[in-house]
């Protein structure tokens, strides 16, 4: 087993205590409309951990597209022996290929007592809702001007000020996952969550 390879975060900023295991921003994510002005790389790999962080993204992305098999496996060796009650994927970053995201749902299915979070980009890989398990909260991301909510699934809107789709019941980011985790229970809510462009 190659757990070594793996690099979950086990804390930061934003995440507070909650594990995440993140891809290379821009790298992962296709052809978005954040990648011209993407916040991770403006900031968490502009500043003073910058080679950490990204030593510890593409680290992630060699192992999974090397030996996805392995990549799974200590995943899911690394859940199992934390035992966190939230996880998230993909602070940064996105899922590669559909297959990607297919076997992320497989994961959370065989570990229901976790909640686990995505917020993608790629909407086209999305499965029907029914068949995404109801410990996870996989979110489609939207900025303006792009993009429709796919249809079943919960939306994350990122507002510069000229989004005019948010409904009005849309929960805003707080900015703080650990004091907050609404976002693990978007689905039971049945609300979108909007961020402030930052």
């Amino acid at each position: 087993m190659a757990e070594h390879r793996l690099r979950v975060s086990e804390a930061n900023r934003k995440m507070g205590s909650i594990p995440s295991v993140s891809l290379p921003a821009v790298k992962s994510c296709g052809d978005v409309p954040c990648t011209k002005d993407c916040y991770v790389v403006r900031n968490m790999y502009g500043g003073p951990w910058r080679k950490n962080i990204l030593a510890a993204h593409n680290a992630n992305l060699d192992f999974l597209q090397g030996d996805r098999d392995g990549f799974f496996m200590a995943l899911e060796t690394w859940i199992v022996k934390k035992s966190p009650d939230l996880f998230r994927f993909h602070v940064s970053g996105d899922f590669i290929d559909r297959d990607h995201l297919q076997r992320t749902i497989e994961l959370a299915r065989r570990l229901p007592n976790v909640g686990f979070l995505a917020f993608t980009k790629r909407h086209e890989w999305l499965p029907a809702p029914r068949q995404v398990p109801s410990n996870f909260a996989l979110i489609a991301s939207l900025w303006p001007g792009w993009s429709r909510r796919p249809k079943g699934y919960r939306a994350a809107w990122m507002q510069d000020g000229s989004e005019t789709r948010i409904p009005d019941s849309a929960i805003r980011c707080p900015g703080n996952c650990e004091t907050c985790g609404v976002c693990w229970s978007i689905r039971k809510l049945r609300r979108d969550v909007w961020f402030k462009k930052h």
